[in-house]
């Protein structure tokens, strides 16, 4: 991987923490910076499943809408596909 995909993975990335910042923020009344996001490697699944620490057998999208409702379980989920489609893209960003 040369220098300028890893920049466009970082800009792509910069992109969907910045759409989804706000309303993550609202919902689970964390910052989604730092903690749950980095530019290079995107949204940390395993760290948000350790903070939303679902039941014993309990998956993680079920646990975050029986605590933040659907608004919650929404916001994720347009967060990874936002994050998925704009590093299908990162290559055509110039």
């Amino acid at each position: 991987m040369n220098k300028e995909s890893l920049s466009e993975i970082a800009y792509s990335r910069y992109l969907t923490r910045e759409q989804h910042k706000d309303e993550f923020l609202r919902i689970f009344r964390v910052p989604l910076d730092k903690q749950f996001f980095n530019n290079l490697t995107g949204f940390d699944v395993l760290a948000f499943d350790k903070f939303v620490d679902p039941k014993d057998g309990e998956n993680t999208i079920t646990a975050i809408q029986r605590i933040y409702g659907q608004d919650g379980a929404n916001v994720i989920k347009n967060l990874m596909a936002t994050e998925s489609n704009n590093l299908k893209n990162a290559g055509k960003i110039k």
